[in-house]
């Protein structure tokens, strides 16, 4: 393919693999919602988004948070008591928030009816806007090989929990855009293409990531000082950080 075709055509094969790979993951997808009995702390999940949707705002009040269960099919009663669970996830609010405003849940008096394989589709749909980011990566960096855009698509997702994961109602699955999203600015930092999307776009993932989920924003915090160090100390690029297109950024942080 390398040898006897031409740009246009491994483009078109690039293309029809990553189209491949995608609808292997959807179908990964449905399997693990129809088979499978539930997702790791979906219900404390669920739980979260249904606290933010009953009590609206940005910021929960994680002390009087519970795990709630089904008290009608579908319907999740938030009448606090001693015997609920409390809810031990810590996790910044913005994934909560965005799930809770989707339309997937009612609010009737103290009660939130859901529709899980909805907020299972959506929550879905967040993970592979992720991996479609990645892709996107990897098709304007990567040479146009078939065969090693192909390899790339596999290793992205070869982990086992990795389909699995963004198959149920989690946080993991916005972390995986905003973590994306902040490789793709600093890819573009690297190529020294010092533009306002570049500097707003690893400023989006920093501020969305550690809103998100605090392991991810960690790792973007921390590889953001690397960074830093090695323009202004190692390469002596002060040009790249002092400049206003870096500064406009600063509010989105």
């Amino acid at each position: 393919v390398g040898t006897r075709c031409g740009i246009k055509g491994r483009r078109a094969i690039i293309l029809a693999d990553y189209g491949g790979i995608l609808a292997y993951v959807l179908l990964q997808a449905r399997y693990f919602m129809q088979q499978l009995g539930g997702f790791p702390d979906e219900q404390a999940h669920l739980s979260y988004i249904a606290y933010m949707k009953l009590h609206g705002g940005w910021i929960p009040d994680f002390r009087s948070m519970r795990i709630y269960h089904d008290a009608k099919p579908s319907t999740l009663s938030l009448t606090t008591n001693s015997t609920d669970q409390f809810n031990y996830l810590g996790h910044p609010p913005l994934y909560y928030k965005v799930m809770s405003l989707v339309g997937a849940m009612q609010v009737n008096g103290t009660d939130v009816s859901y529709h899980i394989t909805r907020l299972r589709l959506i929550s879905l749909g967040i993970g592979v806007l992720g991996l479609l980011t990645l892709f996107y990566i990897a098709y304007t960096r990567i040479r146009q090989i078939p065969l090693l855009q192909l390899l790339f698509a596999l290793i992205i997702i070869s982990p086992a929990n990795m389909v699995y994961g963004i198959s149920g109602i989690s946080n993991d699955t916005l972390a995986l855009l905003t973590v994306s999203i902040f490789i793709l600015g600093i890819i573009r930092f690297n190529e020294e293409r010092y533009t306002p999307l570049t500097y707003f776009l690893i400023a989006i993932g920093i501020s969305a990531s550690v809103l998100t989920k605090l392991t991810a924003g960690m790792i973007v915090v921390i590889s953001s000082l690397f960074v830093i160090f090695y323009t202004l100390v190692i390469k002596r690029k002060f040009d790249a950080i002092l400049r206003p297109a870096c500064y406009l950024t600063y509010p989105s942080i």
